[in-house]
């Protein structure tokens, strides 16, 4: 990909060192990339800078180009686009991503809560957000999850919380305060986020599933490659022969 820049949601260029001190590393990993996925995993890895919640995001692919989405910790919308290289894009391309994302969104639906749960917490790990951890409610993980807290504050949890010891799971909400359901999948998990996390960074979430299906769409990408270093070969010595 080539013809990174950056602009304002108002079209206005900006500078790339205004979201990385790694301006030359994020150009290198960019020209490298083949595809929207590549694109973002380079985009999160050398720009985070500025960039608050999940950082960037895919916001458009065509035939030509790919921009991302992203807001900083101002609240400032931007966009950050490359160009394809070449032959552009292909519709089997386009589709690799989401179809892979789909793979993995349809297996997280069919786990029960708790390995469910499993997921969404390594996801959480890795993405540090970790304050929506999901633990069991009882006794023993509110003493850890509560532990140095004294009685007030703990008080204070449950009062502007949402918390009953008759459900079955316990995290913190936003404010620090306790809350429960009986329906993670429903009420707290977002099964579209772990999957898109899974592609852009190439993540398994120590999920072998996960990882079977992120390997085959490695497997294509690679085969993809093949058949393009081959038919770039031919066109090189098709090239010789005119000449």
């Amino acid at each position: 990909m080539k013809g990174l820049s950056l602009s304002t949601y108002l079209g206005y260029p900006e500078s790339l060192s205004d979201i990385t001190p790694r301006v030359m590393d994020l150009k290198d990993a960019v020209e490298d990339a083949t595809n929207a996925d590549e694109f973002l995993a380079a985009a999160r890895k050398f720009a985070p800078y500025g960039m608050h919640g999940d950082g960037w995001q895919i916001d458009r692919v065509t035939d030509s180009y790919v921009r991302l989405k992203g807001c900083d910790y101002c609240g400032n919308v931007e966009y950050l686009r490359a160009k394809f290289a070449s032959r552009g894009v292909t519709s089997s391309m386009k589709k690799r991503a989401y179809d892979v994302e789909d793979a993995i969104a349809s297996y997280l639906e069919e786990l029960d809560d708790d390995e469910l749960i499993a997921v969404w917490n390594e996801y959480c790990y890795s993405t540090n957000n970790y304050d929506d951890v999901i633990e069991g409610n009882d006794p023993d993980t509110l003493d850890e999850m509560l532990d140095g807290v004294d009685a007030w504050d703990i008080a204070c949890k449950v009062f502007y919380g949402d918390w009953s010891a008759g459900r079955e799971y316990v995290r913190f909400d936003g404010y620090a305060n306790l809350e429960t359901t009986d329906y993670p999948k429903e009420d707290w998990i977002y099964i579209g986020d772990i999957a898109r996390e899974a592609v852009a960074s190439d993540e398994d979430f120590n999920d072998d599933r996960i990882r079977a299906l992120l390997d085959g769409a490695d497997e294509e990408r690679e085969a993809s490659r093949k058949v393009s270093r081959r038919f770039a070969k031919r066109k090189a010595i098709g090239k010789r022969t005119l000449n």
